[in-house]
């Protein structure tokens, strides 16, 4: 396949990947590193294109292509683990939604009445009505 054709699968595989990713995000809870991970993930994803964009080209001397497989394992092992640890946190966000029904019925109403109760300092504050 030529180098052209292989990057813009390439490119359209890690698009595809880091909107998936993206998207699933929002379901999880809030956790300490977040807004990192992604970054992190979209770097790594960018990197493997880079390193095998490099290792398809003839052009690049063998000791270099050495390097690059090198790193490229480098790289996927650094993907694995943030791939872990964002497992890590679905499967402990998941975990905390079990209960019985009364005690979501009870954690629910105290969501709202938080909510509400933010509501109403605002509208005290602005001097609105609230809706």
């Amino acid at each position: 396949m030529p180098l052209p054709v292989m990057i813009g699968v390439l490119i359209a595989l890690t698009t595809a990947l880091l909107g998936y990713v993206t998207n699933q995000l929002p379901s999880i809870s809030q956790f300490q590193g977040r807004n990192a991970l992604v970054c992190r993930l979209f770097g790594e994803l960018v990197l493997i294109l880079i390193v095998l964009a490099l290792l398809i080209d003839e052009t690049v001397a063998a000791t270099t292509q050495t390097a690059l497989r090198y790193g490229l394992v480098a790289i996927v092992t650094l993907l694995g683990v943030d791939a872990l640890t964002l497992l890590t946190q679905r499967r402990r966000a998941t975990k905390g939604t079990a209960g019985t029904p009364l005690d979501l019925r009870t954690r629910l109403l105290k969501d709202v009445q938080t909510e509400f109760a933010g509501r109403l300092e605002d509208s005290l504050q602005q001097q609105t009505v609230i809706n």
